[in-house]
Parts: structure tokens; C-alpha cells; sequence
């Protein structure tokens, strides 16, 4: 990631960013010759990226960032099980259930370097 925002500088680099993870997922997946790769996108990840899709006008992307279960014509298919369920009902179940946890610290760090992703997060 360092050679690349080398190459490109820090204003697309989360594009490649979210290429490498999504590979290195689909490569672990693979490895462990799971059905199905589950993530824990919720309810409010989806609402700011389909926000952050509008505003950069990519419409096409709408429909695959909203479906439950995506991927399906690959190797591996990828579902969301926590789709419809919020942010704050994820945090506060494993609270009540006194889990030691730790929170997501990368919207933090989006938020204090005023990055796009932060600003859908605060609107």
C-alpha cells in the first residue's frame, strides 16, 4: 500500500485499499474452502456507501452494495447477514453481555483526517 500511494498520492488510494482486503479475504476464503464469506457489514455501512455512491454519481454500483448475498457467479459468494440490523444495537449487545470489544478505530481516523467516508459518517 506505501509503493502505491507513492505512485498515486493519498487521494484514491482507498480504492486499492478495499481491492486488497477484498482479495485477501476471497484468498483466506479459499483457503479454508469455506461455502460462503460472511462480513459484518450492517445496516449503517450500506447507507453510507450507497450515500458516498449517489454523490460521486457511480449509480451502477446501487444494486450490488445493497443486496444481501453478492458474488454469487464467482468462486466464493459473500453475504451480510447484519444487513438490517444498526451500528448501535451491534455495539450495545456484546455490552450488555459484559464482552471486552474493541471498536471500529479506522472511522475514527477517517473522521480526523476529514476524508469523504468521515463526512457521510457525520451527515
Amino acid at each position: 500500500m506505501d509503493e502505491i500511494v507513492k505512485l498515486i498520492g493519498l487521494k484514491n488510494n482507498c480504492t486499492f485499499c478495499g481491492v486488497f482486503r477484498r482479495q485477501a479475504l476471497d484468498r483466506g476464503a479459499a483457503l479454508l474452502k469455506v461455502d460462503k464469506l460472511v462480513t459484518g457489514h450492517n445496516e449503517d455501512d450500506i447507507a453510507e456507501t450507497v450515500l458516498l455512491n449517489i454523490l460521486r454519481g457511480d449509480i451502477s454500483r446501487l444494486s450490488r452494495c445493497t443486496s444481501i448475498t453478492t458474488g454469487e457467479d464467482g468462486p466464493i459468494p459473500r453475504c451480510k447477514p447484519f444487513k438490517y440490523t444498526y451500528e448501535k444495537e451491534i455495539v450495545i449487545y456484546p455490552f450488555f453481555l459484559y464482552f471486552i470489544f474493541l471498536t471500529a478505530v479506522d472511522r475514527f481516523l477517517v473522521i480526523e483526517h476529514g476524508l469523504y467516508r468521515g463526512k457521510i459518517i457525520l451527515f
